[in-house]
């Protein structure tokens, strides 16, 4: 349980003058990252890297990532490389080295 008011929201314009959707930030937590994405695909996926990289060197602690999905993915096949997650509801990917979790919401959970 994180207790109330734990978290922040915090600038998102980046040193490269790129700018990421949220960034709510903690001084006791992980901060978090959640990008508002219409379709998820290759280019997609490398910017979020970058934005949790960006994340990173701020706060010096590995990002949790939520992308909300508002259409679809690129192609089914791009879809299937992501993972039920735990909880079901969110598909998961592989995140090791740039973040501390990768979530993402789709709009078909949803509805």
């Amino acid at each position: 349980d994180v207790p109330p008011d734990s978290y922040s929201v915090v600038p998102t314009e980046w040193a490269d003058g790129s700018r990421s959707d949220m960034v709510y930030a903690s001084t006791e937590f992980p901060p978090i990252l959640i990008e508002i994405q219409y379709r998820v695909n290759q280019e997609f996926m490398l910017r979020l890297i970058n934005y949790a990289s960006d994340v990173y060197k701020r706060y010096k602690m590995l990002p949790i990532v939520l992308v909300i999905v508002t259409k679809s993915f690129s192609s089914a096949e791009f879809q299937n490389e992501f993972t039920v997650s735990a909880e079901g509801l969110l598909l998961e990917t592989g995140c090791k080295f740039w973040a501390k979790k990768c979530f993402l919401l789709t709009a078909d959970a949803v509805s």
